[in-house]
């Protein structure tokens, strides 16, 4: 690491760091700040050091690694924040890059223009023709609530992230449930307990799916309605929320994770178009 990029790594670190109460969000308690210092520190062991910028991009996707999800967190403007924050934070740490291009990062998943809308749309059309089969299997096991995919070896099914060797369950913390957390069970995957191992091979398929369509997450909102989120980091998500009998949500409503509305439009009655910010 040349002295120049290690010196740019630790200015983010420390612009981000949560080392006074004056830099915790003030939505924070004592618990919930305990509670997120274990969960950077893991993930600072957990991922080895990268000279390279953007390398652990992926890691910031929607239900992702770094993605981290406050579970107990009730108040909707509070998780909006905290999305934001929790980006910002592990952004500045990891990505290697200036602080103020972390909104470039984000803004990379904004669409403002109705070319850019309708291309959109057209993507998500595309996929729920292929998926559909996927879709009502997923919608037909009680059992997986999210499946997120990095890539074809590395991917996430409930709160569990499998590589090729090594299965990390994360499990909510106690005061604000963190998803992830610190709280964390490792094992190889030959040990690994039978029903991850059938979580995996359920979500097969659909994660094959969303692979070729460039979809970032699945995850059901209840037992009729799913959210299928192309893209996405912090607060800014685009995707389609489809099920039976779907009512488009109106722009200014937050979504089951949080996240405000800021574009809408109705596709079916099974389902509408949306991005987040």
């Amino acid at each position: 690491m040349s002295a120049i990029v290690r010196l740019c790594a630790l200015i983010a670190i420390v612009l981000c760091s949560l080392s006074s109460q004056a830099n915790r969000p003030e939505y924070f308690t004592d618990e919930i700040d305990t509670e997120y210092r274990a969960l950077a520190q893991h993930l600072r062991d957990l991922l080895p050091p990268s000279d390279l910028p953007l390398a652990y991009l992926p890691s910031l996707g929607p239900f992702n690694l770094m993605d981290i999800r406050p579970t107990k967190m009730d108040d909707v403007g509070q998780k909006q924040a905290f999305a934001n924050f929790n980006f910002g934070f592990f952004g500045a740490g990891f990505l290697n890059i200036e602080r103020k291009l972390l909104t470039q990062v984000t803004g990379s998943t904004i669409c403002t223009k109705q070319k850019c809308t309708d291309e959109r749309i057209k993507a998500i059309n595309a996929f729920l023709v292929d998926a559909s089969e996927a879709l009502k299997a997923l919608n037909d096991n009680d059992r997986i609530l999210i499946v997120q995919q990095t890539d074809a070896l590395v991917y996430r099914v409930n709160n569990t992230f499998y590589t090729p060797t090594t299965l990390l369950t994360y499990f909510p913390s106690e005061h604000a449930g963190f998803v992830p957390s610190a709280q964390f069970e490792m094992t190889p995957l030959e040990q690994s307990a039978p029903e991850l191992i059938m979580n995996s091979k359920y979500s097969e398929q659909l994660r094959l799916i969303m692979s070729q369509h460039n979809v970032a997450a699945v995850a059901k909102i209840d037992e009729l309605t799913t959210n299928i989120i192309f893209a996405g980091f912090g607060d800014n998500h685009w995707g389609v929320v489809v099920g039976a009998n779907v009512k488009p949500a109106n722009v200014g409503d937050h979504n089951h994770i949080g996240l405000q509305y800021e574009r809408i439009k109705a596709l079916s009655d099974m389902g509408f178009y949306y991005q987040t910010n």
